[in-house]
C-alpha cells in the first residue's frame, strides 16, 4: 500500500503523536484504513541511524510551570535540529486514523470523480486536488504525489466545492481541523512567543482561525517509484526544502522516510 501523510500547514517541523516516543524520525501516522501497523510493517534489516528529537509533551502546557518548562525544550530542540515531537494533544489513534480512512477513500475514487476538483495552480491556489504525476521533478520523472488541500471552515476558510466522499465526513473534518488549530498550533504559537519574549498571543493574533489564509489540511498519498526512476532521483523522494509557512505539522505513520539535516551537515 502506498504511504499517506496527513498534513496541517499553518502558513521548525512538527511531530504529533498521541503515542509518546523517545526516539522517532518518522513523520506520518496510519496508513490504512483497515489494517494495523502490525500487518503491513516488518521488522528492519538494515540499520538506521535515527535522530533524537525533542518531545512536547502538551499535556504539561496548563499546569503550574509547564509553559515555561515546555518553552525551554523548544528552545533547545529549534536551536539545534529545528524539529520536535508532540505528544498528548487531545486526539485519539482512533481519530486520526478515521482520518486516513477517509483520504484512502478519497484517493480510490476514479479519476473523472476527482479531476473535477483539481486546484488551479496555474494561478496559485492550492486548495483542493493535485492529481499524481501533474509535474516532472526530472525530465521524463514524474512527481509521484497526489494531494487534496482543505482549507479552514468558517468565515476563514476558501468556499470551493469537495467531492462527496470528503462531504460525508465534513463534520469529522471541521473538527479535526479545528482541534488541531486550536488545541495544538495555538499552544505551540504561544510557546514560541515565550521562547521571543514576545507577548504570549503574539503569534496566535496573526493566525487566528476565523480570519482568512492559506492554512490548510491536507490528504496527501506517495505513489510508489519504477526502479527506472528511483536510480534517475538517486532513490530521493523529495530533496531538502523548507516550508513557506509558520508551522507544519506531519502525523506519522511507522515508516522509515523523513531524514533530517543536523546542524553540522550531515542527514
Amino acid at each position: 500500500m502506498a504511504p499517506q501523510r496527513l498534513r496541517r500547514r499553518h502558513q521548525p517541523l512538527i511531530f504529533p503523536s498521541s503515542h509518546p516516543t523517545p526516539k522517532f524520525q518518522n513523520q506520518n501516522i496510519t496508513v490504512s484504513p483497515s489494517l494495523s501497523c502490525s500487518k503491513y510493517i516488518t521488522d528492519k534489516t538494515y540499520t538506521v541511524d535515527w535522530v533524537d528529537l525533542a518531545i512536547i509533551d502538551l499535556s504539561l502546557f496548563g499546569v503550574p510551570g509547564g509553559k515555561e518548562k515546555l518553552a525551554a525544550q523548544l528552545y533547545h530542540a529549534i536551536k539545534n535540529i529545528g524539529f520536535i515531537y508532540v505528544i498528548n494533544f487531545g486526539l485519539t489513534q482512533e481519530e486520526i486514523d478515521a482520518q486516513y480512512d477517509i483520504a484512502q477513500s478519497l484517493f480510490s475514487l476514479p479519476d473523472e470523480e476527482k479531476l473535477p476538483f483539481i486546484a488551479d495552480l496555474d494561478k496559485g491556489e492550492y486548495m483542493g486536488y493535485k492529481p499524481f504525476g501533474l509535474r516532472e521533478v526530472k525530465p521524463g520523472v514524474p512527481e509521484n504525489t497526489e494531494v487534496y488541500n482543505i482549507p479552514k471552515f468558517g468565515p476563514g476558510g476558501v468556499k470551493r466545492p469537495h467531492p462527496q466522499v470528503l462531504l460525508d465526513h465534513w463534520a469529522a473534518i471541521e473538527q479535526f481541523s479545528e482541534h488541531i488549530h486550536y488545541e495544538i498550533v495555538e499552544k505551540l504559537f504561544k510557546l514560541f512567543a515565550i521562547v521571543l519574549e514576545l507577548p504570549e498571543n503574539y503569534f496566535c493574533d496573526f493566525h487566528k482561525y476565523e480570519e482568512k489564509d492559506s492554512s490548510y489540511l491536507r490528504y496527501m498519498k506517495y505513489h510508489a517509484r519504477t526502479p527506472e526512476h528511483n536510480q534517475a532521483l538517486d532513490s530521493i523522494g523529495l530533496k531538502g526544502h523548507s516550508d513557506f509557512g509558520s508551522l507544519t505539522l506531519l502525523f506519522r505513520q511507522p515508516i522509515t522516510a523523513l531524514q533530517v539535516r543536523t546542524p553540522k551537515g550531515g542527514w
